[in-house]
């Protein structure tokens, strides 16, 4: 339902791109709307409370195998000094989000990508960190049990993405597809 308020927090939206990065599943600190309920990053607090703000968030909108190198060095931590880091890596899938299948990574280009990013935390973070790689989710999968569901715009996920190619504005062909 719109009301007066649906839309009070819409900049702040806008600039996030329409993400919420303090609220993500991994290092989730505010109850603002009650989106996040649990994190690692509060167990973890809850665990062990100099645990307290010791997180780095440094994803990015649009991040692939490629250019994540470059976000990567932003991790700011001491390979001799600083504790163990639990890290967590997910290559959503941009590396697919491309105009056409001829512009998309491929599998020897992701592999040599992902090699750089793990030898780069290898020789940067403390000994004894751990970190979790999550996979690429089944593009098929989900297309096969969204496509007939309601998009928040009231048409289905299929039309909206065909209408997206259409107009071809779409944010990721790739997975935005009904082909």
């Amino acid at each position: 339902m719109i009301n007066g308020t649906t839309y009070h927090d819409l900049l702040i939206r806008a600039a996030d791109e329409l993400d919420i990065p303090h609220e993500s599943g991994y290092t989730g600190n505010t109850r603002t709307n009650g989106y996040i309920r649990h994190s690692v990053y509060k167990y973890a607090r809850e665990w062990n409370l100099c645990n307290h703000n010791d997180y780095q968030n440094i994803a990015v909108n649009g991040g692939d195998s490629g250019n994540t190198q470059k976000n990567i060095n932003a991790l700011t931590r001491n390979q001799q000094n600083d504790h163990p880091l639990l890290m967590f890596m997910e290559l959503v899938g941009n590396d697919v989000c491309s105009k056409s299948f001829d512009g998309m990574t491929t599998v020897p280009e992701f592999k040599t990508n992902v090699l750089k990013l793990l030898n780069h935390l290898d020789n940067t973070v403390p000994a004894g960190s751990h970190l979790m790689i999550l996979g690429l989710a089944d593009g098929e999968l989900l297309y096969d049990n969204l496509h007939d569901s309601l998009h928040p715009l009231n048409v289905t996920y299929a039309n909206m993405y065909d209408f997206l190619n259409c107009l071809k504005i779409s944010p990721c062909w790739g997975w935005l597809n009904t082909n």
